[in-house]
């Protein structure tokens, strides 16, 4: 399975990342769950790769990758490992990315069967909105 985050609105995007590895390590514990960053995209796809037969459940993770940077064999690499895994239950793959739009050629990341959430910048109004939503949450008032 693929779960595709991307858009200018780093602080939702977070967020979403957060539940998802929050809810993964809860359910399952943190031996099937690895986490790499943006500067370690070779890593992430290693670990992909080479996954434990011994781990029921596995959720790799890359938060913050800049998807119209990669090189073309990074590109490749990912694109031929996602369709390995794209219909898989028992792996998932989530990758979020501060790209506003990913690339054209990296469309498998926002068909089906990749699940993908965009967090576009909110305008005004509804910026707003949400920062009173979140003060109100965390008890703070404004």
């Amino acid at each position: 399975m693929i779960i595709f985050l991307y858009g200018e609105d780093s602080f939702r995007r977070k967020r979403k990342y957060s539940e998802i590895t929050s809810e993964f390590i809860k359910k399952n514990g943190t031996l099937g769950f690895s986490e790499f960053d943006d500067d370690d995209f070779k890593g992430f796809l290693e670990c992909v790769k080479n996954r434990s037969i011994f781990t029921p459940l596995t959720l790799t993770a890359v938060k913050n990758i800049e998807l119209n940077s990669l090189s073309k064999d990074f590109f490749d690499a990912l694109k031929k490992i996602s369709s390995k895994i794209a219909s898989r239950k028992d792996e998932i793959m989530l990758i979020s990315s501060s790209d506003e739009n990913p690339p054209s050629n990296m469309n498998f990341l926002t068909e089906s069967p990749a699940i993908s959430q965009e967090f576009k910048q909110l305008p005004k109004e509804k910026f707003i909105f949400f920062i009173i939503k979140i003060a109100n949450e965390k008890g703070i008032k404004l």
